[in-house]
């Protein structure tokens, strides 16, 4: 049976076969991660929860615990931030419309994955092995985020800024998590998708660039694509 790299140091773990659901198990892990402490978590608690056999999660992570609750905290994290579908700004009209589409993928996904946004506020700031792992991956998608901001805008991103926005999202998303029926369609004269949409518009409106790029973009208006933009449609120079 293949299998697939681990982000633990050399470990690996077995690649998904046809009669086992690997994200199934993943998925319950987390489930008992909000319940019980990670300490108490163990095979047989998983096999119990999961339906499957001890030998069996022997063969997918070792006989390690840490492993198994590791890729647990890594799977829910890479789901909840999206980063396996991170995506290419450029793909995208402008800035705006590429974060207003990736909130909406994250609020959609919420709906199907409520244990998302506990997972994280449950074990940001654990000192252990699992709030290392989130914190580190809290760390690679603010990173990404900046990234993706440079390359599509043209300017230098400000830490705060994207610091806000994602403060904003992460205080939404636990809050739908926390009331669930809340986003029952039939409950609501709003239609869910208008709600959603209004929501992700309000949350974008950050201004990723800093001081610094703005003060940049007055003294040269050519620096700033947001001008250029304008200029050309007008046919006026930038």
């Amino acid at each position: 049976m293949a299998r697939r790299k681990s982000d633990s140091p050399g470990k690996t773990i077995p690649a998904r076969s046809e009669k086992f659901d690997l994200d199934a198990v993943l998925i319950t892990i987390i489930r008992l991660l909000l319940v019980h402490p990670p300490g108490t978590i163990t095979f047989s608690k998983v096999a119990r929860a999961s339906g499957v056999a001890r030998s069996t999660l022997y063969y997918y992570f070792g006989s390690s615990r840490d492993v198994m609750l590791e890729e647990a905290a890594r799977f829910g994290m890479a789901k909840f931030a999206q980063l396996s579908s991170f995506g290419d700004a450029k793909d995208y009209p402008d800035w705006q419309t590429f974060q207003r589409e990736r909130f909406l993928a994250s609020m959609r996904l919420l709906q199907k994955a409520p244990w998302a946004p506990e997972l994280y506020f449950r074990y940001r700031n654990d000192r252990g092995k699992l709030g290392g792992r989130i914190r580190q991956m809290e760390k690679d998608y603010l990173h990404r985020l900046g990234e993706s901001f440079s390359l599509r805008q043209g300017q230098k991103s400000c830490a705060r800024a994207i610091h806000v926005s994602t403060y904003l999202r992460l205080g939404l998303l636990w809050g739908m998590a926390q009331e669930p029926e809340l986003w029952a369609e039939e409950k609501h004269s709003l239609p869910l998708a208008e709600l959603m949409t209004k929501v992700a518009t309000l949350v974008m409106d950050v201004d990723f660039a800093g001081v610094e790029s703005r003060v940049a973009s007055l003294k040269n208006p050519e620096s700033d694509p947001k001008r250029r933009a304008i200029a050309s449609r007008k046919n006026l120079p930038a």
